[in-house]
């Protein structure tokens, strides 16, 4: 894996983290997650962790998230989760993780729990401790370390539990290269299972955004993929065509949402029937009302063929009033 490969991951798993982060703890770090208070708030320290890196010497250090928690004897805690993507045994990462704990300390006095997620390709990797042994002083840090690769499906094959999804679809990418069928199956079938979990809405829609983070097709395999989850499931994979909408009513603006609807509909009529029509584009455009926008989206998602939602389309007045 390239390093450019290797930031294509950074940001997927920051968002993770943030999303769901006792998921994250209880699946991968369960005694840390047994210790938090999850009825205080949790704080994502990120200007501290922006001095931290500053403060560091040897470059960046692969600090991911620092994370203010209380137990639950109600003592203050901190978490660092430090994500590890390499394609080769890093034999610094324990004494990096020894300089971040150190540094933390001496800046903010607090205690901490440093974690470690293995994400890397190589089976055979682990990390050990961080020892200096010196004229009879001597020093050993440990730390809880997570290897992705160690999960089998059986262990990931957890319905409703969003963190194993996210682990799943970054297996997915170790083991594939962007644009090959392999890809593309492993995606089809990824999206098909998600589409039958139980999980709310937001939830599902976080999920669609990092598993298309983590597995980016090409266009055209996009809207193949979409084509074909609409005809294996069409009752429950309507939200995976609906991604537009759901960022248009996170717009503020009137125009924002409207504009947003549009392009629902274009994403809805692409993926199901392969092409736009000029006409249909051109009564899009023509309309400014969210009301029947809307209405049209659900016939984009409930034709039964292009000429009947095109029919439906153009026998619609722009300006009636639409629920």
């Amino acid at each position: 894996m390239t390093d450019g490969e290797r930031n294509d991951f950074d940001s997927p798993w920051k968002e993770a983290l943030e999303k769901f982060l006792r998921p994250f703890l209880a699946l991968c770090f369960p005694e840390v997650e047994a210790l938090i208070d999850w009825s205080r708030e949790v704080v994502f320290l990120d200007t501290e962790l922006q001095a931290l890196e500053h403060d560091a010497e040897a470059g960046r250090q692969y600090v991911d998230k620092l994370i203010r928690t209380y137990q639950c004897d109600g003592t203050e805690a901190w978490i660092l989760v430090h994500v590890e993507i390499q394609t080769q045994p890093d034999a610094q990462l324990a004494e990096r993780m020894f300089l971040c704990q150190e540094r933390l300390d001496l800046r903010h006095r607090r205690p901490v729990i440093s974690l470690a997620v293995l994400a890397d390709g190589d089976s055979r990797y682990r990390s050990g401790t961080y020892q200096r042994r010196l004229g009879g002083c001597w020093l050993e840090f440990g730390f809880p370390t997570c290897k992705l690769l160690d999960f089998s499906e059986e262990q990931l094959n957890r319905p409703g539990d969003p963190i194993a999804w996210v682990i799943r679809a970054h297996l997915i990418a170790l083991r594939s290269k962007r644009n090959t069928p392999f890809r593309y199956q492993r995606k089809l079938e990824l999206l098909r299972h998600l589409a039958e979990d139980t999980i709310d809405r937001e939830t599902l829609y976080q999920l669609l955004r990092l598993t298309d983070w983590f597995l980016p097709l090409s266009e055209r395999e996009e809207i193949t993929l979409r084509q074909q989850l609409l005809e294996q499931t069409p009752d429950k994979t309507m939200p995976f065509v609906t991604t537009l909408e759901r960022l248009a009513r996170q717009e503020g603006r009137e125009e924002g949402r409207e504009e947003g609807l549009r392009e629902a509909i274009r994403d809805v009529v692409l993926a199901r029937f392969g092409q736009v029509p000029e006409e249909v584009g051109a009564q899009l455009e023509q309309c400014h009302q969210a009301g029947i926008l809307r209405q049209w989206h659900r016939h984009a998602l409930a034709a039964t063929d292009l000429a009947a939602f095109t029919a439906e389309l153009l026998g619609t007045e722009p300006g009636e009033n639409g629920r």
